[in-house]
């Protein structure tokens, strides 16, 4: 599960999203702990959170600011978990842009967003 407290239309050409924490992640690593990181990508634009190692419960507090172009429909996060050169997919979460763009200012902060696998 994915916590974004932030999530703000700033006009109708930016999208503001703020990843603070995730819960409870699967183990992935050797040690049964996971290094995960969070990929945001809003069409063509994306972003990547820092790594955080050994963490089912990891906390990020990290911002982007995404432009959006008439086509993009989604917002899409995706929890990865670093191994060396690989990267495994813990799970994902789709936010359609009209759900964040007709819900008052403040509805989608503080709102978690469960992943599916």
């Amino acid at each position: 599960m994915t916590s974004m407290d932030n999530i703000d239309l700033i006009d109708k050409k930016s999208c503001r999203v703020v990843v603070h924490r995730a819960r409870n992640l699967k183990p992935r690593g050797k040690d049964s702990k996971s290094s995960p990181f969070v990929t945001i990508c809003l069409g063509k634009e994306k972003f990547a959170t820092s790594v955080i190692e050994k963490s089912q419960n990891p906390e990020w507090n990290e911002h982007c600011e995404l432009i959006v172009r008439p086509r993009d429909s989604k917002l899409e996060l995706t929890v990865l978990h670093q191994d060396f050169f690989l990267e495994r997919f813990l799970g994902k979460v789709k936010i359609p842009l009209m759900e964040v763009e007709a819900a008052p200012k403040r509805s989608i902060r503080g709102q978690a967003h469960p992943l599916s696998c």
